[in-house]
């Protein structure tokens, strides 16, 4: 009996220790598994956080390794190519785990914005999201298990996917005024915004070809536009009770039981996903914090400052003119920029600080001291080359009435002012083309100022300007951000003829001020600041950012009719600025939104506190021995030939090897 019951036990134990043995292999590839799921969120959080930094490198892919913008080393990209996940090498006992990124694939809808159907359409207007297949594998070489995931990342970022986004829809009667000056309609029992600002209105005329945000209550007058007949614009407010109120000038604004309604129908505005209600949105303060960053890899001048641009097409070079008194340089360096930054910033012919030259940024800072009357202000018309009369720069000694300058002081000698535009037909090179080629953000201490036509040299010649560029893939897609601290405006100058009784900074229009002028074609950029830029219409590519007041037009009432303000982007605005009266003086609004700039960098551009891009969509595939990408999908990329995809194509494990 004691024999047979040692041998159950050993009996026992052996099968016990023979059964553990056998399982004990599947205990490690469960968690092996795990191990691959890890490093798969890991790989889901690491390019998140990646496209934030930089959204551009969404149009990067494994076929682009010798574009600048994809192999940056600050903010560079590899798709195709296995990642290991921090901390995780064996020589620290734990089980490598490696993440892989393959081809992104841009979706868009040929039907309306934010449908649900991902088509290889690039129709302006209707991008949806990036997805992209995400790879985990944990493991050793031989040995690895693999989980994988369809990845949507869509756009957050208010400003960018949005044409319109403004905090008040009004402004201040005061160029001075403190940020606090209006009130929202919505919260001032809809009773306007405070007698010390103006509301604007979207007016019959008017056409809007975009999404509409705003923290106000919108004001209305007839039927403005906004979208067409096939793409209705969404329009978001946080009013608590309605989208739009009415203006009359019997009844500055309805009350919320009888909002102002608008057809739903046509080319006016579409109730699918538009909201009221909606939550409010900060806007940031200041800008200063570019300062740094041109200062590091960009370029940064003192006080007034002209710039102009041209491109050469073939190759997407871009260049500048920059004329900046107050900005000092030692032989090519401009002695505001750190001594490691080797760009030139101030000549003619001078390459934008982008791609391997920069970092896209450029910023016009206030000179501190020893400006003040050197009239180096172009609004003075004493600076030499600008070639205005003698009468003009009597008058002009009093100011040029501009946004923030109605009445001369010695302090605009010192203001970081920018006047930007295209180059003119005299100052292009031959064989070059006047435009914004590259991504580029120019911000302003004090106002912008656009003193001609900002467009695009990638559109194409086919390209009507009111509709927003074409999506070029493969290829760095034209950006150009406008930032201000103050005003961002359109120059449309007057000569102010004062007296002794009469010249005081009150109403738009003015007794006896008259509108100068058109420019010619050979308009230098310092005559372009005393002329009209519109030919008869003016159009602007860019995304326009003002943090403390408004985008506007330089007397806006005075004259007649101007033309067309075509704007290709977006406005984002602390107040809501004029650009004209209806029907009398100024300009018709013709805005449509740039859609590319959600996913096309514009550098350093700033938000409203949310991030640029989000996880909307993440569906784990079944773990496998050894996935064939980049298929189950993308189909490599849409817009690369030669990334086809078959079911014939093998991939590398993270040790190199076919699998």
């Amino acid at each position: 009996m004691v024999l047979g019951i040692v041998m159950l036990l050993v009996t026992s134990g052996t099968l016990l220790a023979s059964n553990a043995m056998q399982h004990d292999p599947l205990v490690q590839a469960d968690v092996v598994t795990h191990y691959a799921y890890r490093a798969l969120e890991a790989g889901i959080n690491s390019y998140l956080n990646t496209i934030n930094a930089q959204p551009n490198l969404v149009n990067c892919s494994s076929a682009t390794s010798s574009s600048a913008t994809c192999t940056n080393a600050a903010s560079g990209i590899a798709y195709d190519q296995w990642t290991q996940v921090p901390d995780t090498t064996t020589s620290a006992g734990n089980v490598p785990e490696w993440y892989l990124w393959t081809n992104p694939q841009l979706c868009f809808s040929t039907t309306k914005i934010y449908a649900a159907k991902c088509t290889s359409s690039t129709t302006s207007h209707n991008f949806q999201y990036v997805q992209v297949l995400v790879i985990g594998a944990a493991g050793t070489p031989g040995h690895y298990a693999y989980q994988s995931s369809v990845t949507d990342f869509a756009p957050r970022n208010g400003f960018l996917t949005h044409l319109w986004w403004s905090n008040f829809e009004a402004a201040p009667t005061s160029s001075t005024a403190s940020r606090t000056a209006c009130k929202f309609d919505w919260a001032n029992g809809y009773n306007g915004p405070g007698p010390t600002c103006n509301p604007v209105v979207f007016a019959t005329g008017t056409h809007v070809d975009g999404p509409v945000y705003s923290n106000d209550s919108i004001y209305v007058y007839g039927t403005p536009t906004f979208g067409t007949s096939t793409t209705p614009s969404t329009v978001t407010t946080a009013d608590p009770s309605c989208p739009f109120v009415s203006y009359t000038t019997a009844t500055p604004e309805s009350r919320p039981t009888t909002c102002k309604k608008l057809a739903t129908s046509g080319i006016y505005y579409t109730k699918t996903n538009s909201h009221f209600a909606a939550p409010k949105e900060t806007p940031p303060t200041t800008d200063t914090q570019l300062l740094q960053v041109a200062a590091k890899d960009g370029c940064v001048y003192s006080g007034p400052t002209t710039i102009s641009f041209y491109a050469t097409t073939a190759t997407g070079k871009g260049y500048m003119n920059v004329t900046s008194p107050e900005t000092l340089t030692t032989g090519t360096h401009d002695n505001n920029n750190t001594s490691t930054n080797a760009n030139v910033c101030v000549g003619t012919g001078i390459r934008l600080p982008t791609a391997t030259k920069g970092n896209g940024v450029i910023y016009v800072k206030t000179t501190p001291s020893g400006c003040a009357g050197n009239h180096l202000n172009p609004f003075e018309g004493q600076r030499t080359g600008q070639k205005a009369t003698t009468a003009q720069i009597v008058e002009g000694t009093k100011g040029y009435n501009y946004t923030d300058d109605t009445v001369h002081t010695s302090a605009v000698d010192c203001e970081g002012d920018a006047f930007v535009r295209n180059t003119d037909k005299k100052t292009t090179p031959s064989g070059k083309t006047p435009g914004i080629a590259g991504n580029l953000t120019v911000a302003a201490g004090n106002n912008i100022v656009i003193t001609g036509t900002l467009t695009y040299t990638d559109c194409g010649a086919t390209w009507n300007s009111r509709t927003a560029c074409p999506y070029h893939a493969g290829k760095v897609n034209d950006s150009l951000g406008l930032i201000a601290n103050n005003y961002v405006e359109v120059n449309r100058p007057v000569v102010p003829h004062c007296t002794t009784w009469y010249c005081t900074p009150s109403a738009p229009t003015r007794y006896g001020w008259s509108l100068l002028p058109r420019c010619s074609t050979t308009a230098t950029d310092l005559q372009a600041v005393l002329c009209n830029p519109a030919k008869p219409n003016l159009v602007i590519d860019a995304a326009i950012l003002d943090l403390s007041h408004e985008f506007t037009v330089n007397n806006y009432g005075a004259g007649s009719t101007t033309g067309t303000l075509v704007i290709n982007g977006t406005i984002d605005q602390y107040w809501r600025g004029p650009v004209g009266k209806v029907g009398t003086s100024g300009y018709v609004k013709y805005y449509t939104w740039d859609s590319r700039l959600q996913y096309v960098s514009i550098p350093y551009y700033l938000t409203p506190g949310t991030p640029s891009w989000t996880v909307t969509s993440s569906s784990v595939l079944m773990a496998s021995s050894c996935p064939r990408w980049p298929k189950p999908y993308p189909t490599g990329s849409k817009y690369l030939t030669t990334r086809t995809s078959t079911s014939s194509m093998t991939g590398k494990d993270p040790s190199g090897a076919t699998c």
